[in-house]
């Protein structure tokens, strides 16, 4: 003992300086570890494995109730074959690029006015942000009631200012801007409160000098705060492109399981990929050809991520 501590003593002043830091950091990252241990589980336990249970579930046939059985590539096969899937898929695709765009610009403008004077903007920010906290069934219900045909509100308007009656849920046409619609204004709140702290980052000096060079307000706008917010709305984009293609509870709510597991027009119209996962898996029982279409829309949303990184080079402005 007495050997070691003048062996310590007899160190160079700048290796035990490193010593006591390598100690220091290795404390520090061993309290760093566990403190992501909680969420580094949850996403190993919640996200990864079923991942991985998925991709080896998409090569089986198994209806929950039997020993599942290996059928290789056979569920894509038939996937690529099935008609009513790719409409599922084209109507994801335009709820997605209906949805994400136009809702990202939308809030990007009210943001805009949002972040300047103007009176009562405090309750209108509050206004807007309601329908994000507020439960997705309980949005659904209340403009399922508006755009009712007989009862609805919109109607009743309609009618007072001497046009006819639109048929907004029962009309396979118009079902789908319905459902684009809803989703962009429940998102508007959320969407808004991203951008609002990106606008505020914008210093008033480029507004100013913008001015004085004869800008207008609509100049300004494209000109300047576009691509200076540029990075936020990427980051909008990527989101909202991601909960579009898991679109889920807006379709359920609106047309109802008993009307889309009828058929018909209103169905073709209406079906995401998610319901049609959920319909394949829980009502049809088939696990394994649910689990690759699954697969297959975590590779849509996989490549199109990929390739919105790969184009913001072109459009998104980080100095």
């Amino acid at each position: 003992m007495k050997e070691t501590t003048e062996a310590i003593l007899a160190e160079p002043a700048h290796k035990r300086r490193r010593r006591k830091l390598n100690a220091m950091g290795r404390r520090e990252a061993m309290w760093g570890y566990l403190f992501i241990a909680p969420g580094t589980l949850g996403v190993i336990v919640f996200t990864l494995i079923p991942l991985l249970f998925s991709f080896v579930m998409s090569m089986t046939d198994w209806s929950m109730l039997n020993t599942p059985h290996f059928l290789g590539l056979a569920n894509y096969r038939e996937l690529f074959q099935d008609k009513t899937v790719r409409r599922e898929f084209q109507n994801t695709f335009l709820y997605a690029f209906g949805t994400a765009p136009i809702g990202v610009f939308i809030s990007l403008v009210l943001a805009t006015l949002m972040s300047t004077k103007i009176r009562g903007r405090s309750f209108y920010r509050v206004a807007y942000f309601l329908p994000y906290v507020s439960m997705p069934a309980a949005i659904t219900i209340v403009w399922q009631w508006m755009l009712n045909s007989d009862t609805g509100i919109v109607n009743a308007a309609l009618g007072a200012l001497g046009f006819n009656k639109v048929a907004f849920m029962s009309d396979p046409k118009l079902i789908m801007p319905v459902m684009i619609f809803i989703s962009i204004w429940q998102m508007i709140g959320y969407n808004m409160v991203i951008l609002l702290a990106g606008l505020q980052n914008i210093p008033q000096t480029y507004f100013d000098a913008a001015k004085v060079d004869g800008a207008g307000g609509v100049k300004q706008f494209f000109t300047i705060t576009i691509p200076i917010v540029s990075p936020t709305i990427f980051f909008l984009m990527i989101i909202s492109f991601i909960n579009s293609f898991k679109a889920f509870d807006i379709v359920y709510m609106i047309v109802g399981a008993h009307a889309i597991t009828s058929g018909g027009p209103l169905a073709n119209a209406s079906r995401t990929a998610v319901y049609g996962i959920y319909e394949k898996s829980f009502i049809e029982l088939r696990m394994g050809y649910a689990a690759a279409e699954a697969v297959i829309l975590f590779l849509i949303i996989l490549v199109l991520t990929f390739v919105q990184f790969k184009l913001q080079n072109r459009w998104v402005h980080y100095d």
